[in-house]
């Protein structure tokens, strides 16, 4: 677990973004895939931060993501 780089969550992301391609979710790995992206995003900007940290930070998008979403959408 301690070796996580960002491109990991790179490809977590977009993978999960492939697959609502084909998936009918309801947008509901959208907001995990775009969650892991941030998450990617953030740890290339910060490469000091633990895994710890962007596993805190996947969970509260991921669950904060899915009612933004179907708000605004």
């Amino acid at each position: 677990m301690e070796n996580i780089e960002f491109w990991h969550w790179l490809a977590l992301g977009f993978a999960l973004l492939g697959v609502e391609l084909f998936l009918p979710t309801g947008f509901v790995l959208m907001s995990i895939g775009t969650s892991a992206i941030l998450v990617g995003a953030v740890s290339w900007l910060v490469p000091a931060m633990g895994w710890q940290a962007e596993a805190v930070l996947f969970a509260i998008g991921a669950v904060a993501g899915f009612p933004l979403w179907r708000r605004l959408r």
